[in-house]
């Protein structure tokens, strides 16, 4: 008798820690000055060990996560980087609302450079050396890197000296560095500019969804279909120092209710 009294003691104890609901964090990240909502943003929980994307909406959630303060990231290629303190509640989720974020303006010739076909001098160098300015300089939230290395691209900047080789370039998480030369056959993604602004990058060793880092830091470049904002583009070029006369253009249909989403690109 005083054995079952026991047990039902423990079973009723335990009761309330069945009962309590997870903690989840969500919202949606918008541009500041046009209220859209921006895709493809990589939301970071620190404490938590957690990373989403923004969808077409804007929204990302994190289900479940652990109680307690956290800090909050938000980094793309084309938005200023955002860290937002929270205080995640111990039984229910915590609901961020709209979360604004500044467009950051990049120098469209310059951010090609994980696209621009100047790169297929590296065809031709074995030590990629050839080679005007890393995208990851660009892509890269280091105000210095930023700076240095589109305002000394002509004079081949290379973050901390180190040559093209000691970066790493994955694409959808997938290491894309030639096997042999050992750097990014950036004639392999030509005339696709639309299709690769959206990236992240890795300074120097540094742990991320998609690696642990590099001497010369890595890049990420992201092209889930899923994660491109729904809308067409078109873009006329005159001339640069590699063609004359170019057009390209590209569509997405965005994330669509039977869950496909397709992006297509001409140029």
């Amino acid at each position: 008798m005083k054995q079952k009294l026991w047990l039902w003691l423990f079973c009723l104890c335990a009761l309330p820690a069945f009962a309590q609901t997870p903690a989840g964090v969500s919202g949606k990240v918008i541009d500041e000055l046009t209220g859209d909502p921006i895709a493809g943003v990589m939301v970071v929980l620190r404490e938590n060990n957690q990373t989403a994307y923004t969808g077409e909406d804007g929204a990302f959630v994190f289900h479940p996560v652990t109680h307690g303060k956290d800090v909050l990231s938000l980094n793309a290629a084309d938005i200023q980087s955002k860290e937002i303190p929270v205080d995640i509640p111990r039984e229910s989720s915590l609901d961020l609302g709209i979360i604004q974020v500044t467009r950051r303006p990049m120098p469209v010739q310059q951010l090609a450079g994980v696209i621009d076909e100047a790169q297929r001098a590296t065809e031709d160098d074995d030590t990629g050396l050839s080679q005007d300015v890393s995208a990851m300089v660009i892509f890269s939230n280091d105000v210095f890197l930023q700076n240095a290395g589109y305002q000394f691209s002509q004079f081949r900047f290379r973050s901390r000296g180190y040559e093209n080789r000691f970066e790493d370039r994955y694409i959808n998480g997938v290491n894309f560095n030639d096997q042999i030369r050992g750097v990014f056959n950036y004639s392999s993604i030509g005339a696709l500019n639309d299709m690769t602004r959206n990236g992240d990058a890795v300074n120097y060793f540094a742990p991320s969804s998609f690696t642990f880092g590099s001497i010369g830091g890595s890049e990420n470049i992201n092209m889930r279909a899923g994660n491109y904002t729904r809308g067409g583009k078109v873009t006329l070029s005159l001339t640069n120092r590699n063609y004359y006369a170019r057009a390209m253009g590209s569509y997405s249909t965005g994330m669509q209710d039977n869950g496909w989403a397709f992006t297509a690109s001409v140029g």
